[in-house]
């Protein structure tokens, strides 16, 4: 059995997304993956009318990335800010997430933005199991997300330095 194929991957698609909510700034976000792309539940205030749902396609994800990437400057992100959990922003974050779960073979991913951290949960097909479906559940604090966004940095300049 082979798990379904994806028109995406993680890593460019949680990248235009934390482009996305670096740009808008809302107090906190929960993210799921849906047939055909993502939806994305932000909340702006304390109160429950404060909450908002956007469903972004693969293809309007994939725009949303392009826009935003070609307004970028050599050093930096114009849209990053100081997020409270991550210091660098979402876009990094999520980048170097993404990342992680391509690897993983991720599926079906759940993202929810805690006071203290981020809940992570994917689907995946365990070769070692018979080759089904497991289903992952993480709940990564500050002090991971800011060594994976610190990890995905130094893979790229790994990767730039060794193209010269």
């Amino acid at each position: 059995m082979h798990p379904p194929a994806k028109d995406h991957l993680y890593q460019h698609s949680l990248r235009a997304i934390g482009i996305y909510l670096d740009k808008e700034q809302p107090r906190r976000f929960t993210l799921i993956e849906v047939t055909g792309g993502f939806t994305l539940v932000t909340q702006r205030g304390e109160s429950p009318d404060s909450l908002q749902e956007q469903h972004f396609t693969s293809s309007e994800i994939q725009g949303l990335g392009q826009r935003f990437l070609h307004g970028r400057k050599v050093l930096g992100n114009r849209f990053s800010s100081s997020w409270r959990l991550v210091p660098s922003g979402r876009q990094d974050f999520l980048r170097s997430l993404g990342y992680e779960l391509d690897d993983s073979h991720a599926h079906s991913l759940l993202l929810d933005e805690l006071d203290d951290g981020m809940l992570v949960t994917y689907s995946y097909i365990d070769p070692s199991q018979g080759f089904q479906w497991r289903k992952q559940m993480n709940c990564l604090q500050l002090d991971h997300m800011k060594n994976m966004v610190d990890l995905a940095r130094n893979r790229r300049h790994r990767r730039h330095f060794l193209r010269r």
